[in-house]
């Protein structure tokens, strides 16, 4: 409906990728949506990470 009307497109239909090497040091990888990066810092989601592996 927004372009029937002349607004603009405020939602982007491309993602934000990334290319990395997997190190032996890498313990995980979290991959999650932008949901969760507004509302969580890396370090409280490494946090959360390591709480249920146990570590």
């Amino acid at each position: 409906m927004d372009q029937l009307y002349g607004s603009e497109i405020i939602k982007s239909a491309f993602p934000d990728v990334q290319c990395r090497t997997i190190t032996p040091e890498w313990e995980f990888i979290v991959m999650a949506c932008d949901g969760i990066w507004d509302v969580m810092t890396n370090e409280s989601t490494l946090g959360g990470a390591n709480q249920n592996l146990g570590h």
